[in-house]
């Protein structure tokens, strides 16, 4: 697929900005429900073409990994999300 200078702007917008609520989400800085609050107004406010499903596909395989890690390096996971 291939997107106009317009579509990338928005797409990149959209993940750096999710990228950095993640963070804060992973460093209990927000909680889960302000995290999908974010993911709504950004999605609305860039309207990214591939919906946040890039990111969230990323983000989702990137956090098993990690668990994965730290389980191979003997350090306890706990897989409970909120």
């Amino acid at each position: 697929m291939k997107l106009s200078k317009h579509e990338f702007r928005r797409e990149c917008h959209y993940t750096l900005t999710m990228i950095q609520t993640r963070r804060m989400l992973m460093e209990k800085t927000i909680s889960n429900r302000e995290y999908w609050r974010m993911d709504r107004k950004m999605k609305m406010k860039y309207k990214p073409v591939s919906d946040g499903l890039i990111l969230e596909y990323n983000l989702t395989n990137s956090q098993e990994r990690a668990s994965m890690q730290r389980e191979q390096e003997g350090q306890h996971v706990d897989r409970k999300t909120d």
